[in-house]
C-alpha cells in the first residue's frame, strides 16, 4: 500500500484526515495538516505547545 489517512487531532478530538503517501516526513505531515482548513479553524492563531505524531495513524496538535 502506497498511502494511509493521517486523521489529525486537537483538543483530543479528530479534526481532520487526509490522504499522505507512506514515507513521508513527520516534518511534512505537520505543514500539510497546518495549512488544511479544517485545521486552521480550531487552531485560530493560538500557540502550538507541541505536535505528537504516531507513524501513519495521528497527529495531534497541543495547543498552548
Amino acid at each position: 500500500n502506497e498511502s494511509f489517512t493521517l486523521a489529525v487531532q486537537i483538543y483530543g478530538n479528530t479534526r481532520d484526515t487526509f490522504e499522505c503517501a507512506v514515507g513521508t516526513s513527520e516534518k511534512e505531515l505537520t505543514r500539510t495538516a497546518l495549512e488544511r482548513s479544517n485545521v486552521k479553524k480550531w487552531i485560530d492563531d493560538q500557540n502550538i505547545a507541541k505536535t505528537i505524531y504516531i507513524k501513519e495513524r495521528l497527529l495531534n496538535i497541543v495547543i498552548a
